[in-house]
C-alpha cells in the first residue's frame, strides 16, 4: 500500500463525490461494492473517527489496484481543479449586487445561486418590466455544442404559453456570460413548504399534481422537456395558482457527483435513473419528467423523498439499483 499512502491525497467530501463517480464509470466496482465502501466511512463517522478514503478502502479490500486508485486519483485531481474554477466563477455571480447593470437590466436583488449560474430579480430599462434574469456560468460559454443547443430549446421554450408555465421572455449573452429572462412572479415554492420534512395538505397535493401535469402534457406535445423537475421549480402564487419555472434552462450534462454535491437545489433526491446513471443527461424524454414528479407527489404525501443517504452518492447508487 506504500505507492497509495504516498500521493498524499486528502479526500475532502467534494472529492470523494468525484472518485465515486470516476471508479463507477470505469466499469471496474459494482455499486454494491461502492455501497460497502460508503458504509464503511459512516460507520468510522458515527464512531467519531476520520474515515479512510475511498480510494484507500477499495484497494484494501482487494475492489481496485494500487496502480488503478492512483489512475483515478489522477483524473479525480483534474476534475477537482475544474470544479475549483467553477466555485470562483460562481463566487463572482454571488457578488453581484443590487443597482449592478447586466445588458440592459438592472439587477434589483439576488434571487439565488446553484451549481450552474444565478438568478436575479431585474428591471429590464428599456420598458420597465420586471423579469426575473438568470446568468449561466462561464464554463458554459466553452462549450459550443451546449451554446447551441441553449440558443434552440430558449427559443422554443419562449413560444411556451400555458397557465401553468412561467413565461421565458428571451435569451443571448451579455461579456461572456448566457443569461435568459422569464416572467417575475412571487409566490412559494413547495420546496419551502416540504422544509422540515412536513406534509402537504392533500388536497393541495393533488392540485400540484394535476397543474405540473397539465403543464408537462403541453411542453411534451412541443417536444420540450423540463430534465430537472424538483420541488424548486413548482411556485404557489397568492392567488393559489400553481406556475413551473425553469423550462428555459438546458440542463449541463451530469458529469460527476460532484456537481450535484455542490448544487445547492434539492435535484439529487428527484432525478430519473436515466439522469442519474453513467449517461448523465443525454437520454431523456416525457418520462424523465414524469419520474421527477412523481417523486415530488411522494415527498409531499410521505414527508420525505422515496430515496435518501447521508451522501449525494448513496442517493444516486439507490435510484440506479
Amino acid at each position: 500500500m506504500a505507492s497509495f499512502v504516498s500521493t498524499g491525497i486528502y479526500m475532502s467530501g467534494l472529492r470523494n463525490s468525484i472518485f465515486g463517480t470516476l471508479v463507477l464509470k470505469t466499469g471496474i466496482v459494482t455499486k454494491e461494492q461502492v455501497f460497502d465502501c460508503l458504509n464503511e466511512q459512516k460507520i468510522a463517522l458515527g464512531k467519531g473517527k476520520k474515515p479512510r478514503r475511498l480510494g484507500e478502502i477499495m484497494a484494501h479490500k482487494g475492489y481496485l489496484t494500487v496502480e488503478q486508485v492512483n489512475i483515478i486519483l489522477q483524473k479525480q485531481k483534474d476534475e477537482a481543479n475544474k470544479n475549483i474554477e467553477k466555485i470562483n466563477d460562481l463566487k463572482v455571480l454571488s457578488e453581484i449586487k443590487s443597482g449592478d447593470s447586466f445588458g440592459v437590466y438592472k439587477v434589483l436583488h439576488k434571487l439565488g445561486v446553484d451549481a450552474n449560474g444565478a438568478t436575479f430579480k431585474a428591471k429590464n430599462n428599456t420598458n420597465g418590466m420586471l423579469v426575473s434574469l438568470r446568468i449561466l456560468s462561464r464554463e458554459s460559454m466553452r462549450d459550443k455544442g451546449y451554446l447551441k443547443l441553449f440558443e434552440s430549446h430558449a427559443k422554443k421554450a419562449s413560444k411556451l404559453d400555458h397557465p401553468n408555465i412561467v413565461k421565458i421572455i428571451t435569451a443571448g449573452s451579455v461579456n461572456g456570460r448566457l443569461y435568459y429572462t422569464s416572467e417575475y412572479i412571487e409566490g412559494v415554492s413547495v420546496r419551502r413548504l416540504l422544509e422540515g420534512d412536513k406534509l402537504i395538505n392533500a388536497k393541495l397535493v393533488v392540485e400540484i399534481g394535476i397543474a405540473v401535469l397539465d403543464a408537462l402534457e403541453y411542453a411534451h406535445k412541443k417536444e420540450i422537456f423540463h430534465r430537472h423537475l424538483s420541488p424548486s421549480c413548482i411556485i404557489i402564487l397568492p392567488d393559489k395558482s400553481i406556475k413551473v419555472s425553469g423550462f428555459g434552462a438546458v440542463p449541463k450534462p451530469i458529469e460527476n457527483l460532484a456537481e450535484l454535491t455542490r448544487n445547492t437545489d434539492d435535484t439529487p433526491f428527484y432525478i430519473a435513473p436515466e439522469q442519474a446513471g453513467d449517461d448523465g443527461n443525454s437520454c431523456f424524454d416525457a418520462r424523465t419528467d414524469i419520474y421527477s414528479l412523481g417523486s415530488i407527489l411522494y415527498h409531499a404525501f410521505a414527508g420525505k423523498p422515496p430515496y435518501s443517504g447521508s451522501s449525494v452518492e448513496e442517493v444516486l447508487l439507490q435510484i440506479v439499483a
